[in-house]
């Protein structure tokens, strides 16, 4: 289970790269002053902890953390099938769902590299929705 789910993260990870890539291709060029933003944070096992029991506390936040393992489940079947409108419309329904969680759970699981022990917490949660 911690592979598929790491998995699965992995693969919204670069979906969602290539979405934002694409929207960066059509949008003006930055103007050379600006400076470009800083590396995705590196979320400890620590962070991926605190981020759980958040969402433990809340039967709310779990049961929308249900949904989005779910929904994960059913992107990696999209994506196997390269179905491209139905990962656009499950990407934005676990973008969606990812902010029901809260900006910690943005920053440390959706915008960022976990290590395996952060990755096993996560997983823990996981595990509980089936």
């Amino acid at each position: 289970m911690n592979m598929k789910f790491a998995a699965a993260i992995a693969v919204l990870a670069a979906f969602v790269s290539t979405s934002v890539l694409a929207q960066q291709k059509e949008a003006p060029a930055k103007e050379p002053a600006q400076k470009e933003e800083p590396a995705a944070p590196k979320a400890t096992k620590a962070d991926i902890q605190k981020v759980v029991d958040g969402i433990k506390a809340d039967k709310a936040k779990t049961t929308q953390f249900c949904k989005l393992v779910k929904l994960q489940d059913d992107f990696t079947a999209a994506a196997e099938k390269k179905d491209e409108k139905k990962l656009e419309a499950l990407d934005k329904e676990m973008q969606d769902g990812a902010k029901k969680l809260g900006a910690d759970f943005e920053k440390y699981v959706m915008d960022s590299e976990m290590d395996e022990d952060a990755s096993t917490v996560l997983d823990g949660l996981a595990k509980s929705c089936k």
